[in-house]
């Protein structure tokens, strides 16, 4: 036994020997590459990037486009024949001097043998500066590109822009290229719905003279006919990515605020040393930020095909730390709140930077990789040789069990363009969410051949989903009648309780009401639904009503200048079961008078978040 001793311990000097202070020196700790501004890790291609993805169980994920077929995808977007759209620079982070010619296009890209792979690239339009928002409309396509937003047509149908018209600008962009205008969402109501970023302050006139001022991050609203822009919300750091859900809700993505953030019309949001409206901030739909600021992109599990468990999930791109981030959105009453789940998607390249999340018309999520070892604009020197500028890529997460979407000959999607008004009608019952919105502006641009009449023969149809898209076409046009849409407040048919029958597109817009007693009956019909939902997305309509003078409860405001005081009941009953809401709302949407009633209610009911 002492022998055996004697050799373990001659053992152990003769390594303490070798190496001294081995046993004694802490080694290390390995640095964490995805906390780096400047990744320390090489590129690799597309083939081998695809086989660091982990997704749940059931997922895959499949390489859409890559470098040389894209450069550095910035926006994603879908058209009617199942087409999908990227913008992409090779510039960007500087924007082409005023005497060169711009190298950076608008692609579109098929997959005509159904493998997700687009084997069928198109250069749309080129020589544009630092293109990022864009909507497929009309003959082309409405986009932003360094000074304005374009309506770029492709006037003989051959594929490509031969005819550019500016609808707005210049947009100021001399202080920043990296958020600008993107995000450009076509709305219930026919507008295009688009965030303006951090930094830069535009001062933009619509054709009617109608003049806004963007002062760093932003949402704004636009005609597509260029007659019209208007300011949706002010505040966030700079919002980059939005979504619109099936009750026209808004939701953007935001870097240094917050990854998910509800729009309320006219709302002012927390910014960077900027100062509020007076009436303070609306408040967060939640306070986590996935460990990071670097936040891009919003995505609504409600349109894809993914399990049941997804419906109420959002999806942000996290480029800082190369993840797709998933919340939940729980509601109670009117409340939302965004709620942490496990990742969606996680890469173990460094390099994986998603930019851009869209979903598309066939259920699957597609993901903008600005495949780069450095993605921050002010965190690292513009000029450092790392900056990537040639290799970007695309991919389709898919859930391997969704049922399959009857592609049209583009691959990504059906070709809605081809369908009759009938078969558009019954896409809207059967499609994902994108499909849905798809399949109702191709009705909502078919107004020589589709008639008014037809529309509202659709306002008894079985499905709500109908009924709801038959509604706010017809509003579109102007064509609603105060009976048809007081009919529809009744109709509590969504889930969460709210009517199917209040279109977003009168939030603002009380247009077919044919005098204020009329506007005024049909909101307190809605202020007195049963739906916290329904109450709140009438307030803003209830504003527009312009009553006021001195009546009873039971009967309709006469015109004036100022609330009726049957308004300030109902607006008071209102705050009792609509809590914090009724707070974010009301001092942005309602006179003074229903402020004092606000705080007076304030001081005598403290509120409970969510309640």
């Amino acid at each position: 036994m002492k022998a055996v001793l004697s050799f373990f311990v001659a053992c152990c000097l003769l390594a303490f020997h070798a190496n001294p202070l081995s046993s004694l020196q802490a080694q290390p700790p390995k640095e964490d590459p995805f906390a780096l501004g400047v990744r320390n890790t090489e590129a690799v291609s597309a083939e081998e990037q695809a086989k660091s993805f982990t997704v749940p169980e059931g997922f895959r994920v499949q390489l859409v486009a890559a470098e040389p077929d894209i450069a550095k995808p910035m926006n994603l977007a879908f058209d009617s024949k199942g087409r999908l759209w990227v913008s992409s620079s090779l510039e960007y982070p500087f924007a082409a001097a005023p005497d060169a010619v711009p190298r950076d296009t608008i692609k579109i890209l098929e997959d005509t043998n159904g493998d997700a792979r687009a084997d069928k690239v198109t250069t749309f339009a080129d020589q544009l500066n630092i293109p990022i928002g864009l909507l497929p409309y009309g003959d082309g396509v409405i986009c932003f590109a360094i000074p304005n937003i374009w309506f770029l047509h492709d006037t003989d149908g051959d594929g490509v822009c031969d005819k550019r018209e500016v609808l707005y600008g210049p947009f100021d962009t001399t202080r920043d290229t990296h958020g600008m205008c993107n995000a450009f969402r076509r709305g219930d109501d026919g507008w295009i719905y688009a965030c303006h970023g951090f930094n830069n302050r535009s001062e933009v006139a619509g054709k009617d003279g109608h003049k806004v001022t963007l002062t760093s991050g932003n949402t704004f609203r636009f005609r597509p006919d260029g007659s019209r822009i208007e300011l949706y919300t002010q505040g966030q750091v700079n919002p980059f990515g939005m979504s619109i859900d099936g009750y026209g809700d808004i939701y953007t993505a935001d870097c240094h605020t917050k990854p998910v953030t509800l729009l309320l019309p006219g709302g002012c949001y927390d910014s960077f040393g900027r100062p509020h409206d007076g009436l303070g901030y609306v408040p967060n739909v939640m306070e986590h930020l996935h460990g990071s600021t670097a936040i891009a992109a919003l995505a609504l599990g409600a349109d894809t095909l993914f399990p049941k468990e997804y419906a109420d999930s959002t999806f942000d791109g996290n480029v800082m730390t190369s993840r797709v981030n998933r919340n939940v959105l729980q509601r109670r009453g009117s409340s939302v709140r965004a709620v942490e789940q496990p990742d969606l998607l996680s890469s173990s390249d460094p390099w994986f930077r998603p930019v851009d999340l869209v979903v598309g018309p066939d259920g699957a999520l597609y993901i903008a990789d600005f495949y780069n070892r450095i993605i921050g604009h002010y965190e690292v020197d513009l000029k450092h040789p790392g900056r990537d500028r040639f290799r970007g890529r695309i991919w389709r997460v898919s859930w391997s069990g969704a049922e399959a979407v009857t592609p049209g000959p583009s691959g990504y999607g059906p070709d809605f363009q081809a369908m009759t008004n009938e078969e558009l009608v019954r896409r809207i019952c059967t499609s994902p969410g994108p499909g849905q919105r798809i399949a109702r502006d191709v009705l909502a641009d078919r107004r020589k051949e589709l008639a008014a009449s037809d529309l509202r023969k659709l306002l008894s149809d079985a499905s709500s989903d109908v009924r709801v898209t038959a509604m706010r076409l017809l509003a579109q046009r102007g064509e609603l009648s105060v009976s048809q849409l007081t009919t529809a407040a009744q109709d509590a048919v969504e889930p969460h309780g709210r009517p199917a029958g209040l279109p977003y597109s009168t939030r603002w817009q009380p247009g077919p009401f044919g005098s204020s007693q009329q506007a005024a009956s049909f909101f307190r019909l809605s202020l007195n639904c049963a739906s916290h939902c329904a109450r709140l997305c009438r307030l803003p309509g209830l504003i527009q009503c312009d009553c006021g003078k001195r009546v009873d409860q039971a009967s309709p405001p006469s015109c004036g200048s100022a609330p009726a005081d049957w308004c300030m009941a109902t607006l008071h009953e209102f705050m009792l079961t609509m809590r914090w809401q009724a707070v974010q709302v009301l001092p942005r949407v309602v006179m003074p008078k229903a402020c004092s009633v606000a705080q007076a209610f304030l001081k005598s009911a403290p509120m409970a978040l969510g309640s």
